[in-house]
């Protein structure tokens, strides 16, 4: 097992599906859920929440908490001013994990594979996953493809591109304020499904998707399943 500290952050004034950290999909909850398949890679594992039941929880579930300043958790704030607080209240380690239990579509080895990555030199490695389509401003005009094609055409028309998952990113020494192109590194998700849940109706995708429903499977962390190599 590893050493690197996870943060995971957990307010508990979310608008969109009230105290949505703690909802459940397949008899557990997304941040049980993401704190145990975490442990299964390090013992660092540190949930940063001004909330005192999610607190409760997540100390209950093995991890440690960071109590989160009042003017951290509310709702304009970004999570990368989140993780600073956090990575400072760590003493600034050298690498540094964050997930997103609510965006739950990644495994262990997901996490293992952006610290490699941040070790062997990536700024910012964020688990990301392939996108082949045609991205469309309001206004209608296309923005990932190049000026001389078409706006709809090929998939091998468009050059490689990625979405950011929203799962798992590690970096090196601070975060980068602001973050640069030149210093993300995509690392591929072990599933080509991006999924944040922000709506009852996206949960409610989650749960058809733990279920086998559209036929992929959300399986529970499983320790056997993903060995950890130092």
């Amino acid at each position: 097992m590893s050493d690197f500290p996870v943060i995971i952050p957990a307010r508990g004034g979310s608008k969109s599906i009230p105290r949505k950290n703690m909802a459940q999909v397949g008899g557990q909850t997304l941040l049980g859920r993401a704190i145990r398949t975490s442990l299964v890679t390090t013992w660092r594992v540190y949930v940063s929440t001004e909330d005192s039941s999610i607190a409760s929880y997540a100390r209950a579930c093995g991890a440690t908490v960071i109590d989160r300043p009042a003017e951290l958790a509310t709702d304009d704030v970004q999570n990368d001013d989140v993780y600073r607080h956090a990575w400072e209240w760590l003493g600034r380690p050298e690498v540094t994990v964050a997930l997103q239990c609510t965006a739950p579509l990644f495994d262990a080895g997901d996490v293992r594979r952006c610290v490699a990555a941040a070790r062997d030199g990536a700024r910012v490695a964020v688990l990301a996953a392939p996108f082949h389509g045609v991205i469309f401003e309001a206004g209608g005009a296309a923005i990932n493809r190049p000026n001389d094609r078409p706006a709809l055409g090929r998939q091998q028309m468009i050059s490689e591109q990625w979405i950011f998952h929203g799962a798992v990113m590690a970096w090196r020494d601070e975060l980068p304020t602001p973050w640069h192109r030149e210093d993300i590194t995509p690392v591929p998700a072990s599933t080509p499904l991006c999924l944040e849940v922000d709506s009852p109706e996206e949960l409610g995708l989650l749960n058809a998707i733990h279920d086998g429903r559209l036929g992929v499977g959300l399986q529970p962390p499983r320790p056997e399943a993903t060995p950890i190599v130092d």
